[in-house]
């Protein structure tokens, strides 16, 4: 099959996400060795911004704490909050604090008076509360709000249209957990940078972040791994990293062949069987993509 026929396929893809009613707006990038593909369907255009929901925990939270660590602000094995103690750095980043997974917040007030429901290191736990208690600890440490430290990155904080997430709202619109928004290339500009740490680091930062993704735990450092039956459809190599977002978006960065996926979308129901259909789509996604 041509490239042009599997990139027909990707783009019939994305087409069955508007039909279908999941979204009013996809866009997918795939780029093989800085090869690029960019589609577009509904009414998303390569100028479309989305939100980019927990990305923000990779693109914007992990980047800047792997920053602060390089840079001395921060240390992985500290424990900075002392209404929680025993809790790391490093168990927030995992996703084993021992923090709960969500609750309604507010203000940020809520999330830091969250009372840890297991022992720290116990168990795996994805928690979008630990997250916000890391922006909030980089914007103490280094004396600026999170939106202004990650000013220069092609993502932004401050989109134009209504944030999915109504803790990340409540909190201004910035949060470690989410707030962030982007086009499909720009999404694509900020993970170069991790594509270059895992290839190829030279400098400190890329050092850093390279062990961040290298983690020996059931999750890496900020970031999330394939699994059996994920959204990755057993189509991407061991090594790759990425994370997901509830409003529809997706990034998967593979080091091996060097290449990232990409999948935007606007998530327009909240309900389980959209949970399930995405699941569906970004599965099928990753298997035709890594053949284009």
């Amino acid at each position: 099959m041509s490239q042009s026929s599997r990139a027909a396929k990707l783009q019939a893809l994305i087409q069955e996400v508007i039909d279908s009613g999941l979204s009013d707006k996809a866009a997918c990038l795939v780029a093989h060795q800085g090869d690029v593909t960019e589609l577009h369907a509904g009414k998303s255009k390569p100028q479309t911004e989305y939100d980019l929901a927990s990305l923000t925990k990779i693109l914007c939270t992990t980047y800047l704490v792997a920053k602060a660590v390089t840079d001395g602000n921060l240390k992985l094995d500290e424990q900075p909050w002392p209404q929680w103690p025993g809790i790391r750095v490093e168990h927030v980043l995992a996703h084993n604090s021992g923090l709960p997974a969500w609750l309604p917040v507010t203000q940020i007030e809520d999330a830091l008076g969250a009372k840890p429901i297991r022992v720290p290191g116990e168990k795996t736990v994805y928690s979008d509360i630990g997250f916000m208690a890391l922006g909030v600890l980089l914007e103490q440490r280094l004396g600026a709000s999170l939106d202004q430290l990650y000013q220069g990155h092609a993502t932004h904080f401050h989109g134009d249209e209504p944030i999915n997430d109504a803790n990340c709202r409540a909190l201004g619109g910035v949060a470690g957990h989410a707030g962030l928004f982007g086009t499909a290339n720009a999404v694509y500009e900020d993970a170069l940078v991790f594509l270059k740490s895992l290839r190829d680091p030279e400098m400190p930062l890329e050092k850093r972040i390279k062990s961040f993704a290298e983690y020996k735990g059931e999750r890496p450092l900020g970031f999330d791994k394939p699994t059996p039956g994920g959204s990755t459809g057993e189509a991407l190599s061991p090594r790759s990293i990425g994370h997901l977002g509830f409003a529809g978006s997706s990034l998967w960065i593979d080091p091996k062949p060097g290449s990232i996926y990409i999948l935007l979308l606007r998530r327009l129901s909240d309900d389980a069987d959209t949970g399930k259909a995405l699941l569906k789509i970004r599965r099928t996604f990753h298997q035709q993509a890594v053949k284009l």
